[in-house]
Parts: C-alpha cells; sequence; structure tokens
C-alpha cells in the first residue's frame, strides 16, 4: 500500500459526522486568511505506540493561524491525505469540544489521536 509523504490535518464546520463521509463532504473549512491544512509527516510526525490491544498514532501538536483576518467557526479537525481540494482520503475526524473562531494574530494548537483495536 501507498504511504504519503505527510497526512494533513483539517479543520471545518460539518454538524454531524458519519463514516460514509468524503473530502466532498466537508462543508465551512476555512479558505484564506491564513489558513491551510497543516502537514504531519508519516515518518517523523507521529508517535506510534502498541499494548498489544491497542495500536495508536498520536500527531505530534500542529498549529493553525488566522494572520490577515478571521476564520472559523470550526467544530471539527480531520486527518486527510491532501493537501488541499477534495481528491484525496478523509481518514478520520474529531469532533471539538466547542466551536472556533479566530481573529487576526491569533493561533490554536492541536493534536489528533487515532487509536485502533485488536491489531
Amino acid at each position: 500500500s501507498f504511504i504519503p509523504a505527510n497526512y494533513y490535518l483539517g479543520l471545518d464546520n460539518r454538524a454531524t459526522v458519519s463514516v460514509s463521509q468524503t473530502l466532498a463532504s466537508l462543508s465551512g473549512e476555512p479558505y484564506g486568511n491564513g489558513y491551510s491544512r497543516q502537514p504531519a509527516s508519516s515518518t517523523t510526525g507521529f508517535t506510534i505506540t502498541n499494548d498489544g490491544t491497542t495500536c495508536q498514532a498520536r500527531s505530534n501538536i500542529i498549529i493553525f493561524a488566522a494572520t490577515s483576518g478571521s476564520w472559523g467557526p470550526v467544530i471539527n479537525l480531520f486527518l486527510t491525505d491532501a493537501s488541499s481540494g477534495t481528491s484525496g482520503n478523509l481518514y478520520s475526524t474529531a469532533v471539538l469540544s466547542s466551536p472556533i473562531v479566530l481573529s487576526a494574530g491569533e493561533t490554536i494548537s492541536v493534536r489528533f489521536s487515532l487509536a485502533l483495536k485488536n491489531c
């Protein structure tokens, strides 16, 4: 199987999340004002642990910034192999505890974690 050089973390504002969704299902992903999907190296961007029952991939801390203006609200953090657009795979989504709006000059730091049991 093909492993990309980078995975990407992005933010969007889908009201509901389901297993059948694709990148075309994203809604409210910010555009401009400093927002972009942030890369996480497939070789150094994650810490992998396996206790014999559960495999966990945990990303390094990723920072999103609003540079020239505000963006949001966003409520979901997603993992994909596409740096932008809708061609690629939507692997997973984590719903944030509350919506986030960033004003110019503000940042948000996130970490993505994905666990698989019985692997």
